[in-house]
């Protein structure tokens, strides 16, 4: 035992103190400055000076501002070891857990968390993300109504339960809880895209344009937001007003965030208003993200549109890489070759379709097309024939298959395949006025005058310009009815 008399050295408790409050202070400060390398050193020598829980507490929020999870699950699983009794460990712990994905652990620590500290809302807050994580929506709203029941000011909580009864299919709650959290943040860019992007979805009697006015309020309020314009702009394009929709989702591909949905929704857009070399433009940079099959054909079909035909050919290639059996897309190959009168090529396209399915009406009709080119009218007759025993309302067959009793002299037989088409396709104006032709050269003017009459009324602008040098009108170009239908109708 030490000597009653000998003088013990006095610890000066208040001196502790203060270097302990200096090194916090000084380890916040520069953890607010995000020097965090530095925080750690100083927090460490603080927590070395005496072991407290907001020291450790403190570094480990640094290796979470650094990114370095496994240190900081570390550091707040020291924290746990030396004080259990204290709710801060679990609480962080299982941030960290869930944005790793260690959903069970999250739980866990959240749930040993709510059991030291009932009454604070962050705990069911994170609990309840974790459930919806797991699409347990059931108790993610049990635990945000929790969480509104101990902290009444948590406002947070309405919006992220009103996501969770939407996915629950509970449409008048959730709208409920959005017009709460609006209640206390009116201008709130989150809470009210959010609401009224669920609002789309949860009332269907809703006008759109009145969506699109209170979206332009907040657009006004927070210009430099990006998903207000992006769900402006889906509306825009579902109400057909693609070239403000056009400028939206421009808006939200230059501010850069997640900027892809923004090409493939506008590349929808041009191509609606027949901006075929705009829609290219957005399908290539989708293209270059993720080469989908799906944007390829887009693309494809925007080439074809502009009659860029060898650029066509390329996508379709690319497309037959990725899956060859892609026979839909051996047909669209097949019919472009035909438009660049290579016929050989699109044959040889339609011969391995054939192969494939011997009922594959369109590899039918698009031979019977090229042989009807290359002037092999039996083996065109003989194609599209089949074409149509195998899809009898394929108004394109009856159209080649005329054309070729047409060059054979069987005109009878060429009007009963346009006949054929006009009973599908009433208004086909190709078929009026290529039976006109027909009537014409049988003699039957009246019947060939009705037709042209027909034709000509509708469409002037496409057939006026061929009446003059067509042959089969030689023997009506004297007559008053022909010359007076063409003056009225063609100037």
């Amino acid at each position: 035992m030490p000597d009653k008399n000998t003088i013990q050295p006095e610890v000066d408790e208040h001196s502790l103190d203060d270097q302990l409050d200096d090194l916090m202070w000084s380890g916040n400060f520069h953890l607010s400055t995000e020097e965090y390398e530095k925080a750690i050193e100083v927090f460490s020598e603080a927590f070395e000076l005496l072991p407290r829980p907001p020291s450790i507490l403190a570094i480990g929020a640094c290796y979470m501002q650094l990114g370095d999870i496994p240190k900081a699950i570390n550091t707040f699983s020291r924290a746990i070891d030396l004080f259990p009794d204290k709710p801060e460990g679990y609480k962080f712990r299982a941030v960290m857990n869930m944005g790793e994905g260690n959903y069970q652990e999250t739980l866990e620590d959240t749930g040993k968390a709510i059991d030291l500290d009932p009454e604070n809302s962050d705990n069911y807050d994170t609990r309840a993300k974790c459930y919806s994580l797991l699409k347990d929506f059931d108790k993610a709203v049990a635990d945000y109504s929790k969480a509104i029941e101990v902290n009444s000011s948590d406002n947070g909580a309405y919006y992220k339960r009103g996501i969770c009864l939407v996915e629950l299919g509970e449409d008048e709650k959730a709208k409920e809880d959005f017009a709460r959290y609006l209640k206390y943040h009116p201008c709130d860019p989150r809470g009210e895209a959010r609401y009224l992007d669920g609002k789309l979805y949860s009332d269907s009697n809703l006008d759109k344009e009145q969506i699109i006015q209170e979206l332009s309020r907040l657009i006004e309020l927070y210009p430099d937001l990006p998903d207000p314009y992006f769900i402006r702009g889906a509306l825009y394009h579902d109400t057909n007003q693609d070239s403000l929709a056009v400028v939206d989702f421009g808006k939200y591909i230059d501010m850069g965030t997640n900027s892809i949905p923004g090409y493939f929704y506008r590349s929808e857009c041009y191509s609606s208003l027949n901006e075929y070399s705009n829609t290219i433009q957005d399908l290539t940079v989708l293209i270059d993200v993720d080469p989908l099959i799906d944007t390829y054909k887009k693309r494809a079909d925007a080439y074809r549109k502009l009659g860029m035909n060898e650029e066509t050919i390329k996508d379709l290639n690319k497309i037959l890489e990725l899956d060859p059996k892609f026979m839909e897309v051996r047909e669209a190959r097949a019919i472009t070759f035909l438009e660049m009168e290579e016929y050989a090529s699109a044959i040889q396209n339609c011969d391995a379709l054939i192969k494939m399915d011997s009922k594959y009406a369109g590899a039918y009709l698009i031979r019977g097309a090229s042989y009807f080119e290359q002037k092999e009218f039996k083996k065109a007759k003989k194609d599209l024939d089949k074409a149509i025993k195998l899809d009898e309302y394929n108004v394109f067959s009856y159209l080649y298959r005329s054309s070729v009793f047409r060059e054979l002299g069987q005109r009878k037989k060429s009007i009963l395949d346009l006949d054929s088409v006009l009973e599908i396709a009433p208004d086909s104006y190709e078929a009026l006025y290529d039976r006109a032709r027909d009537f014409a050269v049988l003699g039957n003017i009246d019947q060939s005058l009705d037709s042209l009459k027909q034709t000509l009324k509708n469409a002037p602008e496409q057939f006026c310009s061929q009446i003059d040098e067509e042959p089969d009108f030689n023997q009506l170009k004297d007559n008053k009815l022909f010359r007076a239908l063409i003056k009225k109708c063609c100037g």
